[in-house]
């Protein structure tokens, strides 16, 4: 059980969904039976920021996901 969850973590889980499919044309597989999230990150193989930005934003534990206001400060999105 993951017992309390942050909403605003929920939330930016589902950003991060949407960012692979923009970025991979892929959704993102969640299993819920071994409790891990994966995408095709091989469309992403020359900017290491996406993939390491989508893998923040969909990781299974909400503990461990980013915000909204950390994801802001991803270098993936520093322009």
């Amino acid at each position: 059980a993951l017992g309390r969850v942050d909403g605003r973590k929920v939330d930016s889980f589902g950003v991060g969904v949407v960012a692979a499919y923009l970025l991979t044309r892929r959704g993102v597989h969640v299993d819920i039976e071994d409790h891990t999230t994966a995408y095709d990150a091989t469309a992403l193989c020359d900017c290491p920021e996406a993939a390491s930005f989508i893998e923040a934003l969909t990781c299974w534990c909400p503990a461990s996901r980013l915000t909204a206001e950390e994801a802001l400060r991803h270098p993936f999105l520093k322009f």
